[in-house]
């Protein structure tokens, strides 16, 4: 059986967590319940210490990535209500512009 495990150069694992460190951010800004919001940091931190190992299991980088894109993807659901109100306020912006110049 084939080893499922891939090797990272000191490069690579450096923009990784860089990444990891964008995503807690994201994490944290998202409004996402106690709950959900430390269940994906748990997860961050394991794969955060799946990268540092020198064999990294591709099984866990994927199990990482469902997990995160499920999170982010109920933070963009809290979101929305916001989103759509910041894009009626440029519009009304764009109008009142456009009605201050004729």
């Amino acid at each position: 059986m084939a080893a499922r495990s891939g090797g990272l150069d000191g490069n690579t694992k450096a923009k990784i967590h860089h990444y990891i460190g964008q995503i807690r951010s994201a994490i944290e800004t998202a409004g996402l319940p106690v709950e959900k919001r430390d269940a994906l940091h748990g997860k961050l931190n394991l794969f955060a210490e799946e990268v540092d190992k020198t064999r990294t299991d591709l099984q866990a980088g994927m199990a990482f990535i469902v997990a995160f894109c499920d999170g982010i993807g109920q933070g963009f659901e809290k979101l929305e209500p916001a989103r759509r109100g910041s894009t009626q306020l440029q519009l009304c912006w764009v109008g009142l512009r456009t009605w201050r110049t004729v």
